[in-house]
């Protein structure tokens, strides 16, 4: 599925190397400029959409957007830890992310109404269109980085809505056993602050669907009981 999805989403332009998810990094290639660039989907771009456009411009980078966060190929070379090269040892116990440096760069687009309107619609397309059982741990990086996105949503936007949660515990517990015991195993990896950011993400949004008179008959409800009940099942173990 990942294939498919970058042939019908992720195609750019001759003038965004950018957005061009499908371009494998190359590790060992004569060309650092091209390798950096294909690494740093979202990095590079995210100062450009948030600053103040005029409306030919503007019709551009919501292209951009949609293009971007329709590829979970960019979604998952974006944010890197490029520390003494740390990302190139990702495996099912390390996912090679700088978490941090994701919450800087989400804070933006979520406090930049227009830019979030487009981010979220995107991403509401996305979520299933992922691969339940995707080849490569690298793939399963989108998940930490949906998260930490729920977080800043929650943190900084004060009008909340329950669909996006919804929408990724979803996604979450559609993954293959495989998937989520990758999963299982980078929560346990977290620090123990980031893992309880982790989890009041989700206890927020059970309380905001539970605030509904309708929620106990909703999938959702369970979705996110389940990814608690997930996490739960780690914090016990570690």
């Amino acid at each position: 599925m990942f294939a498919k999805q970058r042939d019908e989403h992720a195609t750019g332009s001759a003038t965004s190397l950018h957005f061009f998810p499908n371009q494998e990094v190359g590790i060992n290639s004569d060309t650092n400029t091209v390798s950096k660039a294909t690494r740093h989907c979202l990095e590079v771009v995210v100062d450009n959409w948030t600053s103040k456009h005029d409306e030919k411009s503007w019709r551009k980078i919501r292209q951009e957007i949609h293009k971007t966060f329709l590829s979970a190929s960019c979604l998952n070379k974006s944010f890197l830890e490029e520390r003494k090269n740390k990302h190139l040892k990702t495996s099912s116990k390390y996912h090679g992310l700088n978490l941090k440096l994701a919450r800087r760069h989400f804070k933006k687009l979520v406090k930049t109404e227009y830019v979030w309107i487009e981010v979220e619609a995107a991403v509401l397309r996305l979520l299933p269109l992922l691969d339940k059982n995707p080849v490569g741990v690298e793939s399963l990086r989108i998940y930490l980085l949906l998260n930490e996105l729920l977080h800043v949503i929650q943190k900084y936007r004060k009008q909340q809505r329950s669909r996006l949660p919804e929408r990724v515990a979803t996604a979450v517990t559609s993954l293959s056993r495989e998937s989520l015991k990758v999963l299982g195993e980078w929560w346990a990896s977290l620090s123990s602050s980031t893992m309880e950011r982790f989890v009041s993400v989700w206890r927020q949004a059970l309380c905001l669907i539970l605030s509904d008179e309708d929620a106990p008959r909703r999938d959702g409800v369970r979705n996110l009981l389940q990814v608690l009940q997930y996490m739960y099942n780690v914090s016990i173990i570690i």
